[in-house]
C-alpha cells in the first residue's frame, strides 16, 4: 500500500529532524514531516482504497470513527490536522523559538547547551506521533 511508503518517508523525515541543527533546518524538518503525516490519510483515501471495495470500506469507516469522536483522535485533529493547515496554508508553526535548544555531545562524553537554536525534542508532539504510527 502506498501510504505505507509515505508513512516510511515521515520516519526518515524524523531522523533528519532529528539531526537538524538550525533554525532555517529544524523549520524544513517540520514543514516535511507535518506533510508527510497528513499524507497518509489523503494516499489511503484516494489511493490505497482503490485497490479493493473491502479496503475502501475500511479507510471511510475509519475516517468515519475519527470525526465521531476527535477526543479519542485529538492526536490527528489537535496535532497532524491543526499543524498541517498553519504550516501548509499559512506557514505558521506551533512552537516557539525559545522553546527548544540543542544539546549537543562530545565524543568525550561532556555536553554543551546552544540556547536558541532549534533541535528536534524527542518529547514533542512527534515522538507521539510516530509511537501511535508503529
Amino acid at each position: 500500500m502506498r501510504a505505507r511508503e509515505v508513512l516510511a518517508d515521515a520516519r526518515v523525515a524524523l531522523q533528519q529532524a532529528d539531526v537538524a541543527i538550525g533554525r532555517e533546518d529544524f523549520r524544513v524538518s517540520r514543514a516535511a514531516l507535518v506533510a508527510l503525516f497528513r499524507s497518509v490519510g489523503h494516499v489511503l483515501k484516494k489511493v490505497d482504497a482503490a485497490h479493493s471495495p473491502a479496503l475502501r470500506q475500511a479507510i471511510d469507516d475509519r475516517w468515519q470513527r475519527w470525526k465521531e469522536d476527535k477526543n479519542a483522535n485529538a492526536v490527528f485533529w489537535d496535532l497532524i490536522e491543526s499543524e498541517r493547515n498553519n504550516v501548509l496554508k499559512v506557514y505558521e508553526f506551533g512552537y516557539a523559538e525559545e522553546d527548544v535548544e540543542i544539546e549537543e555531545v562530545r565524543p568525550n562524553g561532556t555536553s554543551l547547551v546552544h540556547p536558541n537554536v532549534l533541535r528536534y525534542n524527542r518529547k514533542s508532539w512527534i515522538a507521539q506521533l510516530m509511537r501511535k504510527a508503529a
